[in-house]
């Protein structure tokens, strides 16, 4: 079996997963619960102190204003802690499946004694990523300006270059000059998009088994799982994208998901008025998000997780055993 059969790949995780030793169902219950309410609990903490920061005026309560604000600000980042440890448990835990090892609750909390390498890795890989950022802007600003779709980005800057005080250079630009700058400038981000993607998506590919890698690795580095993943996935990363597509039910559930949970912006576009406040649509489609989240993945998020870890163990070079020479045949191998 290897990674460009998929058949064979979804065939031996469904019968893995039939054969599991332990109870993987009971597993990702405890992993939802926790990501569902660790999400309901950061939601609504935070409104409660945007409503304290918002009383909070003057100059006098001006340290309280500044507690708050950092505590709001701190929220998302132990809620990404506790996922991102949860996450190469859960990780662990399909990967023992695929290789008949035994599961349990300590499989996914186990997680968190690898925590510290994978928080080294994804820095290292969001440095990557917006490296990859910069490098799409200014190629793709320039792409712009020589489009014939900048021409109301010229119209609307030339006056504010020919403003410009001449001794110092200042460029002085009111509201209504800045709405038409940017409302100019939309394309010119769709451009920049596209070369981002161009870029993102092959190295995305590349360091698809960084987690795996530290899973599997007796001490964890996250340079080395950089580097083995990028290994692996030479001239792999297509196999591993028709992959992906043969899971696309999966991901359009999940963009199903993602279109509930930004529906408290998307209904005012519509120009939909509901009778009720904004913090009760923003938790209310928050709800429903969540559960149908809830509901989509313990149907199939084990079945798509252990995959996955399927496709890895095929990359995973086998090493033949090594026959004994005649000079060491008669010594005790063990």
């Amino acid at each position: 079996m290897n990674i460009r059969d998929r058949r064979a790949i979804t065939d031996s995780a469904k019968q893995s997963l039939a054969n599991a030793k332990g109870d993987p169902k009971k597993i990702l219950l405890i992993y939802l619960a926790i990501v569902t309410g660790l999400s309901l609990a950061v939601a609504l903490i935070s409104m409660l102190l945007s409503n304290r920061i918002a009383d909070t005026g003057g100059l006098g309560n001006m340290g309280l204003r500044s507690v708050l604000s950092t505590a709001k600000s701190i929220l998302p980042m132990l809620q990404s802690i506790i996922l991102l440890g949860l996450e190469i448990g859960y990780c662990t835990m399909a990967l023992n499946i695929t290789r008949g090892a035994p599961v349990s609750n300590d499989t996914l909390f186990g997680g968190f004694r690898r925590f510290f390498p994978l928080l080294r890795a994804q820095i290292l890989l969001s440095f990557l990523y917006l490296g990859l950022g910069l490098l799409a802007v200014y190629p793709g600003a320039y792409i712009f300006l020589m489009l014939p779709i900048s021409k109301k980005f010229y119209e609307a800057f030339t006056p504010v270059m020919e403003s410009a005080s001449q001794l110092t250079g200042t460029l002085t630009i009111d509201e209504a000059t800045m709405a038409v700058l940017s409302e100019a400038m939309q394309p010119a981000l769709w451009i920049m998009g596209a070369l981002f993607m161009v870029l993102f998506i092959p190295t995305h590919y590349r360091y698809r088994m960084v987690t795996y890698r530290l899973i599997d690795q007796p001490h964890p580095g996250a340079l080395r799982a950089l580097r083995e993943s990028r290994t692996m996935m030479r001239r792999n990363r297509f196999a591993l994208f028709r992959l992906d597509l043969k899971l696309w039910w999966f991901y359009a559930l999940q963009g199903l998901t993602v279109a509930l949970c930004y529906g408290d912006m998307l209904i005012p576009a519509l120009g939909i008025t509901l009778p009720w406040s904004e913090n009760v649509t923003y938790f209310v489609f928050l709800g429903l998000s969540l559960l149908v989240q809830f509901v989509v993945y313990y149907l199939f998020m084990n079945r798509v997780s252990v995959t996955y870890a399927t496709a890895y163990t095929t990359l995973i070079p086998r090493e033949e055993p090594k026959k004994p020479t005649p000079a060491q045949a008669w010594q005790d191998q063990y």
